[in-house]
């Protein structure tokens, strides 16, 4: 008798949960709009006054981050809801090695105010891009971050992705340890657009989990542009303070 209600208590907990799982920290929180608990949601560093252009966090009066001072983006803007630290980065590595894919669709929602930032500066976009694992990383990993997310961004902003359209080549080494240079060589040609024609004179959203120095980013949009991309955007989760890093 205990087993067949220890089984039917499963299921109505599946079914009507009667709480939700911090996406921060784990803790049970009340039913939330992004899955947080008051102590996680206190205490995120959110991207409050940023750069104009890329996005990262500024401390100071200037309307541009030393970054985007010294040199010109491949893309036109780039936007994160929050800043890489502390519950962020254990987030972030749950979702990405941990397998909890789930995690997707409240980061989305907390992404989405920054997408509005974005469409408020270059329109509506035409497409999705989420940033391409190559083959061999995602069979190892078993799915591609940046295409759930993307998946989740475009159900609330009803844009279609396009998955396929670029293709990852070269299976790139591990960027952590990497200076900026050294992330931007390692990066050389690893990317091919399938299809140019597709993105001629469109608005498009690049969505990745996170952005630090840009690199990655930096490379797609290079090729976008060189395919005539009327706008191209960046979309993240997260982002590192590169001014902190210099």
């Amino acid at each position: 008798m205990n087993d067949i209600k220890k089984f039917f208590n499963k299921i109505l907990d599946v079914m009507f949960p009667p709480n939700l799982t911090c996406i921060m920290c784990g803790s049970e929180v009340n039913e939330s709009e992004f899955c947080l608990c008051d102590s996680c949601e206190g205490s995120l560093e959110r991207c409050n006054k940023v750069c104009e252009i890329c996005g990262n966090p500024i401390k100071s009066e200037a309307s541009i981050c030393v970054v985007c001072a010294g040199k010109k983006r491949e893309f036109d803007y780039a936007r994160a809801p929050l800043v890489y630290k502390n519950n962020v980065v254990r987030a972030v590595h749950n979702f990405k090695y941990s397998g909890k894919k789930y995690l997707a669709k409240p980061f989305a929602k907390i992404m989405f105010s920054s997408y509005n930032e974005l469409k408020d500066l270059v329109g509506n976009f035409d497409m999705i891009i989420p940033i391409p694992l190559h083959k061999d990383k995602q069979k190892k990993r078993g799915f591609n971050q940046a295409e759930l997310l993307a998946n989740e961004v475009a159900l609330l902003a009803d844009v279609k992705v396009e998955k396929d359209l670029v293709k990852r080549v070269k299976n790139t080494a591990t960027q952590t340890e990497l200076s900026r240079e050294g992330r931007r060589a390692n990066l050389e040609n690893a990317f091919e657009l399938i299809d140019k024609s597709k993105v001629k004179g469109k608005n498009v959203l690049i969505i990745d989990d996170i952005l630090t120095t840009g690199a990655t980013t930096e490379s797609l949009s290079k090729l976008l542009k060189i395919a005539k991309a009327k706008h191209i955007c960046v979309l993240t989760f997260a982002r590192t303070d590169i001014e902190e890093k210099i």
